[in-house]
């Protein structure tokens, strides 16, 4: 694994995690709902490329 693979997955993680948090609009509940769930994908993801639980 590369550092360069985990920080990609990192980077992906945070860019949905802030995304949830400063969507607005009137689906924003729906929308916010599936950011979320894509920043809890991309942090498994970067679980499964190193030696490190982050759930």
């Amino acid at each position: 694994m590369t550092n360069e693979a985990l920080a990609d997955e990192w980077l992906a993680y945070y860019q949905y995690w802030v995304g949830a948090k400063v969507i607005k609009g009137p689906m924003k509940e729906e929308a916010a709902a599936e950011l979320i769930q894509h920043a809890a994908d991309e942090l498994r993801h970067a679980s499964m490329k190193s030696d490190v639980t982050f759930f």
